[in-house]
């Protein structure tokens, strides 16, 4: 009698637990917020393509290259985090940013009020 071949499930069900694993590691409001910039970025390229946004088109441009859809971030380079108000806390020397805990900051002015966003480098 032959081998039976391995059930897909196992192998499905095993790479759905490490991926629901690693999104109770992330802030779900960093990856709504990324979703967002995503969309808001093909919303341009789009208008772009039709003329309703300031943008090359195929006819105005001298060289005849077509606009260029948004690039994806590659995972080598700079990284950013946007954070709107749930996301993140103001401390006098720190920041509280969801799911990574605090950084230690130094101001270099007051702030005159509580910020609505955060964008974080790193």
């Amino acid at each position: 009698m032959g081998l039976k071949p391995r059930p897909r499930r196992a192998t499905f069900s095993l790479w759905h637990v490490k991926i629901k694993l690693y999104w109770g590691e992330v802030s779900n409001i960093a990856l709504q917020q990324s979703l967002n910039d995503l969309e808001q970025a093909y919303q341009n390229f789009f208008k772009s393509c039709k003329g309703e946004r300031k943008g090359f088109r195929r006819e105005r441009q001298p060289n005849g290259k077509p606009v260029k859809p948004p690039k994806f971030k590659k995972r080598k380079g700079r990284q950013s985090a946007k954070f709107h108000s749930g996301g993140f806390k103001v401390h006098k020397t720190s920041i509280y940013i969801a799911n990574l805990g605090k950084i230690k900051t130094v101001w270099s002015r007051k702030l005159p009020s509580n910020p609505s966003s955060q964008q974080t480098l790193y």
